[in-house]
């Protein structure tokens, strides 16, 4: 792999961002298929990635903090002329591999936009320090293989939190 990346940091009082750019080029990926259960690995040829991200954190006062990210990311098999898809058998009811040209597909698991937004609030409570946090994380549609035919379709998440650590700190009560 060649890989080449440039990205800036920045951490202030209350604001903190990342920002990266990158460029990966693989000779030779190696790329697992599992056919009746059993992984193979065969070579993909040639692939590239490159992509955006970033992240930035602002703490809106010293007991709310927000935080944003996204990524764009294109990642494809320049080169990959000896993957295998799964047919099925008529009559028989189950799947055989069959020889498949990926070449100038998407990368499998590598979706092409994902983004999330986070807040947290700190603040006392009986003697105690109660969280509340929540996290929603988006993803674009991917593949799990490298022939584009087991898909994962857009979706997204949402994760609430609240937590309550003692006054001694040796013990947190969470509900999520």
């Amino acid at each position: 792999i060649d890989a080449f990346e440039v990205g800036y940091k920045y951490a202030g009082d209350r604001l903190g961002m990342d920002v990266a750019a990158y460029y990966y080029d693989y000779q030779d990926l190696q790329v697992s298929i599992y056919p009746q259960g059993t992984a193979i690995t065969v070579n993909a040829a040639t692939a590239t990635i490159q992509g955006l991200e970033g992240q930035l954190r602002y703490a809106l006062t010293d007991k709310l903090q927000l935080t944003a990210g996204a990524a764009w990311t294109d990642a494809e098999y320049e080169d990959f002329p000896n993957y295998f898809r799964f047919a099925e058998v008529p009559g028989f009811g189950f799947f055989a591999p069959v020889g498949f040209d990926s070449s100038g597909l998407q990368m499998q698991r590598t979706p092409e936009f994902t983004s999330s937004l986070a807040a947290r609030y700190d603040t006392e409570l009986a003697g105690g320090m109660l969280a509340l946090s929540g996290n929603f994380y988006y993803s674009s549609k991917f593949y799990f293989d490298a022939s584009e035919y087991v898909e994962e379709g857009a979706y997204s998440t949402l994760g609430l939190r609240a937590a309550w650590t003692d006054p001694s700190e040796l013990y947190t009560v969470a509900l999520y």
